[in-house]
């Protein structure tokens, strides 16, 4: 018992040193940090005079009808999307340009703890950048959510983050085995905006491409979001939660997995220590 307590404690030293570790790197870059802050404020207000335009559509009469709460909350699930999607690869990319990732690996760390390590400076940001986003959002621009929605949307987050964490490992491990750079995110972002609902209902897409839409994780992730803040029923949300959870099951096994493979291919050819 006495080991097996040591053991967790050890781990999650390590899982916060390794957080620690980025914090330290991010703010080396603090200046492009706080533009990245900053440019929030353009989007936020872009779309509230377009919403000025777009307020009443028959579209969005199941949102609430304001087009400004429904893309800021599109917002927010893209926002978290591209979390999932680009921690661990991101880490990895880093660890392997510099010539540390194989170093990294000797250590007796197991490899869940500095994925875990990873997500800490990520998760942390990103939460500062929902925050600014729902700030400005309420207190800037008006808009309007429940404190029931509010407490609906974070698992529906949390799920969120999950799925596209699956997503982001299978991208790790393709970064491991081709030593390319980051595929996923932009195309996740430009995918979640044309087809998953991001800034505008996908019932104004073909039937072909709305299919296309209802295949992306993303789609469930703003629809239960959206069903969370902006419907007079939050806790309709249940069917967008599991299918989150079955997506979030499948992805994540398989992800470790396929990384566990990318890695050890890595080790056998020795190629981690290169770029």
């Amino acid at each position: 018992m006495i080991d097996s307590t040591a053991a967790r404690s050890s781990y999650s030293d390590r899982v916060l040193a390794l957080g620690r570790r980025d914090l330290k790197i991010e703010l080396s870059y603090h200046f492009g940090q706080l533009i990245r802050l900053l440019s929030i404020v353009f989007p936020v207000a872009t779309f509230f005079y377009i919403g000025q335009l777009a307020d009443g559509s028959p579209e969005l009469a199941g949102y609430g009808g304001s087009y400004f709460e429904f893309v800021l909350v599109g917002l927010t699930g893209t926002t978290l999307a591209a979390l999932g999607a680009e921690m661990f690869s991101s880490m990895i990319s880093r660890e392997q340009s510099e010539g540390t990732l194989a170093s990294l690996l000797s250590t007796p760390t197991p490899l869940w703890v500095l994925l875990a390590g990873a997500t800490l400076f990520p998760l942390g940001f990103t939460a500062v950048e929902v925050l600014i986003y729902m700030a400005l959002g309420v207190g800037v621009f008006g808009a309007e959510f429940s404190a029931v929605g509010i407490l609906v949307a974070i698992p529906i987050a949390v799920l969120t983050v999950a799925v596209f964490a699956g997503i982001g490992i299978l991208s790790a491990a393709f970064i491991v085995v081709t030593k390319r750079g980051e595929p996923i995110t932009p195309l996740i972002r430009a995918a979640t905006t044309l087809f998953a609902g991001a800034v505008f209902p996908i019932t104004l897409l073909p039937d072909g491409l709305q299919l296309v839409g209802r295949m992306l994780p993303s789609y469930y992730a703003i629809e239960g979001l959206r069903g969370a803040l902006l419907s007079d029923d939050p806790l309709s949300t249940w069917d967008e939660m599991l299918t989150l959870a079955v997506m979030a099951a499948v992805l994540l096994p398989l992800s470790m997995w396929a990384l566990k493979k990318a890695l050890r291919w890595g080790r056998v050819s020795g190629t981690l220590s290169s770029f």
